[in-house]
């Protein structure tokens, strides 16, 4: 029985080994059949990866200069092995294998003891890295500051310098354009102008001249030509400077027109003189009608040196009269101060009534000064506001903060802008004059 029994067990060892080997031989085959390609795909891959890329290029450069038997590196035209065409393999200081520019040592040279004339060196090449691509007439190597980067050669011979064109704003070339067709314009309007006035024949012609070159800069801006930059003519029209000869011809077109209104406003003004509203609300009437009667003489004088041609004399002229404060800002002193206090009539609370008295009393003064441009401005900045307020403290017995703040605020405004003056808080209004 026990023999039975041992030589069933060996029966099935036997089995199971057999089964085994089988098993091994088969899972190799497999094996060989599918991973042995991927094995080989795979080294592929790895040999061909930049550092072993770079390994390769080492061995077969040492390889090129140990052995006698290899062939020197084509000359420059042809490509050489992993570099590009017009380079060969070459050593560093250092060793290291690189593509460089010129010739490789031993592929020709001078013959007969004639030298070749010296190339401009270019900047040292260095294998491009997995990733990176130079443009054309690019080279990789280091710049200015030392990184490696695509750096691009100058191929010219030297004659012919490398100029960069000066960047231009295009905001600046539609401003300059703007500016031209404004020009344009008010040139015509002064040519329908000055037809209808005598002695005007030099100034239409200067006219015509300035039309012309406006027009010609117009077209070089908008088509710019190859031999000039748009730059160079922007800046040669700015240096003409056409806006100051066109501020002369606008004088001598408009200054008659200004004539006439100064008459206007002077006639007008020189009938308040002897009005004696105006004297009980504090004006010097007769210093005033002084100075009517030199604004009229210098108006007179303008005219003259209007009709005999010179105009420079006339538009210096016509300066003093306006900033020592034209007629018509005379009248407009007068007139408004006047409206003023003739609405504060209106106001029961007589505490109101004087305290707008005082505000305005410094515009009196300055005018009384002879300042009447100065007085005419702080009105055109207060009057408004002023008689708002005006408007509504009329049925006010008492003002309140608020509008007690903004009379406060009118008054240092004018006293800012006026100066307060001499003996101002003693004068006050005159005494006969009732609100």
């Amino acid at each position: 029985m026990m023999d039975h029994i041992a030589n069933h067990c060996e029966e099935l060892h036997r089995r199971h080994v057999h089964i085994m080997t089988v098993a091994i031989a088969v899972a190799l085959s497999v094996g060989l059949y599918f991973v042995l390609p991927i094995l080989l795909l795979a080294r592929e891959i790895a040999m061909s990866t930049p550092i072993i890329h770079r390994f390769k290029v080492a061995n077969a450069e040492d390889y090129q200069y140990t052995s006698s038997t290899v062939p020197a590196p084509p000359p420059p035209e042809t490509a050489s092995g992993p570099c590009p065409a017009g380079q060969y393999l070459g050593k560093t200081e250092k060793g290291e294998a690189q593509c460089m520019f010129g010739t490789a040592p031993g592929a020709g040279g001078t013959s007969g003891g004639q030298t070749q004339p010296t190339q401009p060196q270019q900047p040292q090449a260095y294998l491009m890295p997995s990733g990176v691509k130079c443009q054309g007439g690019e080279i990789y190597t280091k710049n200015d500051e030392g990184k490696m980067a695509c750096v691009k050669t100058d191929q010219s011979n030297g004659d012919e310098p490398m100029m960069d064109e000066e960047f231009v704003d295009p905001k600046e070339v539609k401003k300059t354009l703007s500016d031209i067709k404004q020009m344009k314009s008010q040139l015509k309007q002064f040519t329908t102008k000055l037809k209808k006035v005598q002695n005007t024949s030099d100034d239409l012609a200067k006219i015509t001249e300035i039309q012309t070159a406006v027009a010609d800069y117009e077209n070089r801006i908008k088509n710019p030509s190859e031999d000039e930059s748009l730059r160079e003519v922007l800046r040669e029209f700015y240096d003409n400077n056409y806006w100051e000869e066109i501020q002369t011809i606008r004088a001598k077109v408009e200054l008659p027109t200004e004539l006439a209104r100064f008459n206007k406003d002077l006639a007008r003004v020189k009938k308040l003189v002897g009005n004696k509203t105006y004297i009980k609300l504090g004006f010097d009437m007769a210093a005033l009608g002084g100075r009517l009667d030199e604004i009229s003489t210098s108006i007179k004088e303008i005219q003259d040196q209007y009709a005999a041609g010179d105009l420079e004399a006339a538009m210096y002229a016509m300066e003093d009269v306006r900033s020592g404060g034209q007629p018509g800002e005379i009248y407009g002193v007068l007139t408004r101060t006047r409206d003023i206090l003739q609405r504060t009539k209106s106001i029961r609370s007589k505490d109101i009534q004087n305290q707008i008295t005082e505000i305005i009393q410094p515009v009196i003064d300055s005018f009384n000064s002879g300042d009447y441009r100065d007085a005419s401005q702080v009105l055109d900045q207060v009057s408004q506001e002023l008689m708002q307020l005006q408007s509504k403290m009329m049925k006010m017995s008492s003002i309140d903060n608020a509008t007690n703040a903004k009379l406060q605020k009118l008054q240092a405004t004018i006293e800012e802008k006026l100066g307060k003056q001499d003996g101002g808080d003693e004068t006050g209004p005159p005494d006969n004059f009732q609100p």
